[in-house]
């Protein structure tokens, strides 16, 4: 039985190039000819939003090749909603097997930012947590708190200073020449009522973040973030983080 849900199903193959997929709907072959030309002006539409969600991946490659990297990727991975705001999650995945960007070892990394980035921007706001709203706490109380992270921050790790590479060539203009540096390395990103943030992490912020993103008190955070002797260091990151509100009440 030709039901509705397996059309849209079979629909969706036939967009990501299966001219087959609907043929048992066709009464005609000549409509298979005027669904490719749908196809293709759709095909041509998300890969638009694919360059518009990730705009430091075009900046590095340029325009002809992001554009023919994404037709390959919207075929393979159609979308699954009509809105494409957030489309394109599976992209810098895509890209590590891409055997056309294998020279660029810190392509993938860099379009884990520009995800980053989109899903912070579009992400829930919530009322930021600030030094004030914990004043007057004594020390045991402080060491029990639980916190929790705010809902646009992404923390991005990568197998090189892909945060760097991304960080120069986020913006237009002319970007610094920046070496590519095979190293783990991680950093934030997050939306605050002054616009998007972001910032490097080193390995110890990063695992404090970890820990209290999965629900450690923040003594036990901070104790288990880093060794004794760098646990000052690691107070002042969560003074600053709780200054930039990465925290929410």
């Amino acid at each position: 039985m030709l039901d509705r849900s397996s059309y849209h199903e079979r629909f969706l193959q036939m967009l990501g190039g299966d001219d087959d997929a609907v043929t048992p709907w066709l009464a005609d072959s000549a409509h298979a000819d005027r669904l490719r030309v749908y196809r293709n002006n759709m095909v041509t539409a998300w890969a638009d939003a694919v360059l518009k969600n990730y705009p430091t991946v075009e900046r590095l490659v340029g325009a002809e090749f992001m554009r023919g990297m994404a037709a390959d990727f919207v075929r393979a991975h159609p979308p699954q909603s009509p809105v494409l705001s957030l489309y394109g999650n599976a992209f810098p995945t895509f890209i590590e097997g891409f055997s056309s960007a294998a020279r660029l070892p810190y392509l993938a990394d860099v379009a884990r930012f520009d995800r980053a980035w989109t899903e912070s921007y579009f992400a829930a706001n919530a009322s930021a947590l600030g030094p004030g709203d914990l004043s007057g706490r004594g020390d045991d109380e402080m060491a029990e708190l639980v916190l929790q992270l705010h809902p646009s921050l992404r923390i991005v790790a990568a197998s090189c200073n892909a945060f760097e590479i991304w960080k120069a060539n986020r913006t237009e203009g002319k970007s610094p020449n920046v070496a590519y540096r095979p190293m783990p390395s991680a950093a934030m990103v997050w939306w605050s009522p002054n616009g998007m943030q972001d910032r490097h992490l080193t390995a110890n912020e990063q695992k404090f973040l970890e820990l209290i993103g999965k629900g450690a008190p923040l003594g036990e955070a901070l104790a288990s973030a880093a060794p004794e002797q760098n646990e000052p260091a690691v107070l002042a990151f969560f003074s600053e983080a709780l200054t930039r509100g990465i925290f929410i009440k």
